[in-house]
């Protein structure tokens, strides 16, 4: 949530600040990134079906799609650190953010898979910690300028977070169940 509260935040004035573009084109390429977005939510739920029915593993269904779309996003974020032309890093921070996108799917169905019962809690405590990563963000993001003056700081900074996160999603087992017995 922390990343995507940063292209909803903070981008245009970054992509002003690193790439020297206006105020009116940074808004039209937040639309493109944020597009990313939302094709990456419609397509993350068709992938993980996919790879479900193919395989029968939630656990690649679920883990293995979340380890991939977010160490994927942090390698494109981080990738378009390195990139001076505006079109390239706009074209890999929205492929990032596509990436990004299509581990929402397998989070929803993990919590269905893993919450039995409590399902409706497990919901709630997981939207709740992505919505305070959300609200942090575009404090960190200031603060983080304020202690560097360095906006790029900021793309290693999510490319940081994505392929943690990443990680973590390896270390779910969808296939377990709440102890509440259900």
């Amino acid at each position: 949530a922390s990343g995507y509260m940063f292209f909803a935040s903070w981008f245009p004035t970054f992509l002003q600040a690193t790439r020297g573009v206006s105020i009116e084109t940074s808004g039209w390429l937040q639309g493109l990134v944020l597009g990313g977005t939302l094709t990456g939510s419609l397509l993350g739920g068709v992938i993980t079906d996919w790879v479900w029915r193919r395989t029968g593993s939630l656990r690649l269904s679920r883990s293995g799609m979340g380890t991939v779309a977010l160490c994927g996003c942090g390698c494109l974020v981080l990738s378009a650190w390195f990139v001076e032309d505006v079109r390239v890093a706009i074209a890999l921070l929205t492929l990032g953010s596509l990436f990004a996108a299509l581990a929402g799917p397998p989070t929803f169905a993990s919590i269905i898979d893993i919450g039995g019962s409590r399902v409706p809690q497990l919901m709630g405590l997981v939207n709740m910690c992505g919505n305070l990563a959300a609200a942090a963000c575009p404090v960190l993001v200031g603060m983080l300028f304020e202690w560097t003056a360095n906006w790029n700081l900021v793309l290693v900074l999510f490319a940081a977070i994505y392929i943690l996160g990443g990680i973590c999603w390896a270390l779910v087992d969808p296939q377990g169940r709440s102890r509440s017995g259900s």
